[in-house]
C-alpha cells in the first residue's frame, strides 16, 4: 500500500512530487539537522564573543588598532556564521538574506557593547560597534559574492568540450 501523501492515494494523476514529499521523514529530519547545525554555529560564535567580552580587563588599554582589528576579524567570522544560518546553502545567499544577517549582527554588536558597560573594568565604546559592523559588512560582501559565484558555476553547461579552448 502506498503512503497517504502520494498523489495516487489522493486520486489525482501522478505529478512531479517534491523530494521532501517523495522521501518523507528522512529528508525532513536531514533538513532539520542541517538547519539546527547552521544555527548552532551562529549561536556558538555569539556565545564565544559574549564569553570573551565578559572577561574583565586587568589593565585599561588605550584604543589601539590591534583591538579594533580583533573586533573586525571576530565579527567577520561570526557574520559568516549568521549568513550561513540565514540561507539553506551558500548558493542560496541573496542580498536580502545577507542584509538580514547583517541587521542581526549589528543588533548583537550593540547588545554586546551594552553588556560590556556592566562588566567591571570594561567600557561601552561606540567605536567598537563600528569595528564590529565593519566586520559584519565584510562578511556580508564575501557571502554575497560567494553566493553569486556558486550560482554562476551551477548554471554552466555540462557539455563535453564546451570549455576547451578549441
Amino acid at each position: 500500500m502506498r503512503p497517504p501523501y502520494t498523489p495516487w492515494a489522493l486520486g489525482r494523476a501522478p505529478r512531479a512530487v517534491p523530494v521532501t514529499l517523495r522521501h518523507g521523514r528522512l529528508w525532513r529530519r536531514l533538513y532539520r539537522h542541517i538547519v539546527r547545525r547552521r544555527l548552532l554555529y551562529a549561536v556558538a560564535g555569539s556565545l564565544a564573543v559574549l564569553a570573551v567580552s565578559s572577561l574583565p580587563v586587568k589593565l585599561p588599554t588605550p584604543v589601539s588598532a590591534q583591538d579594533k582589528a580583533f573586533h573586525t576579524l571576530s565579527y567577520f567570522f561570526v557574520g559568516l556564521a549568521y549568513i550561513n544560518a540565514c540561507a539553506p546553502g551558500w548558493r542560496h545567499i541573496t542580498v536580502p538574506r545577507a542584509l538580514l544577517a547583517l541587521l542581526a549582527l549589528t543588533l548583537f554588536a550593540i547588545g554586546d557593547e551594552v553588556h560590556q558597560a556592566f562588566v567591571p573594568s570594561r567600557v561601552c565604546d561606540p567605536k567598537d560597534v563600528v569595528a564590529d559592523v565593519l566586520g559584519g559588512v565584510g562578511a556580508t560582501l564575501v557571502g554575497i559574492v560567494l553566493g553569486m559565484a556558486l550560482r554562476r558555476v551551477r548554471r554552466r553547461p555540462a557539455v563535453a568540450g564546451a570549455w576547451s579552448g578549441a
